[in-house]
């Protein structure tokens, strides 16, 4: 029997960070945090306007809205270093949300309903159309905010 996405979460979190994680230095935090510099103030700037804007469409659908903090220096240090070699431009965002609802016909809605509010940035990931091994799924869009910064919404 799959476990549930719960289930894996708790079990990556109680092995403990990763070798890449538990080695990030204060140097690469700094380098990062300098990459990143304009993007972080205009996630926190855009924040109030994004969840509020994220908590409007669940409502409107019968989902629930959830939404994050601004990504820390140090996690996107790690994502710069990690994923981008050093590349800060490649970074997608630092600020998310996801959006959970109960069937397909809700999720479609809030695709409409998300790419009628923002901008959609490239492509659209669709791992409805194939669920993880504990069945969860989900849609993910990066979005532009008025000023031009990029936020994930992914209806789940």
């Amino acid at each position: 029997m799959p476990e549930s996405v719960l289930d894996q979460v708790k079990a990556h979190l109680a092995a403990g960070p990763a070798l890449e994680e538990a080695t990030i230095t204060e140097a690469e935090i700094i380098r990062a945090t300098l990459m990143t510099k304009s993007l972080r103030k205009a996630a926190i700037r855009n924040k109030p306007a994004f969840d509020q804007a994220v908590s409007e469409i669940a409502a409107a659908l019968g989902g629930k809205p959830m939404t994050t903090s601004v990504k820390t220096e140090k996690s996107a240090a790690r994502k710069i270093r990690d994923e981008y070699k050093w590349d800060g431009s490649q970074i997608k965002y630092l600020l998310r949300a996801t959006i959970l609802v109960n069937s397909e016909a809700d999720l479609m809605g809030v695709v409409r309903a998300v790419s009628e509010r923002f901008e959609i940035k490239g492509r659209i990931k669709n791992s409805f159309i194939r669920p993880s091994p504990a069945g969860y799924a989900d849609i993910n869009m990066v979005v532009n905010m008025e000023d031009g910064c990029k936020r994930p919404v992914n209806p789940a």
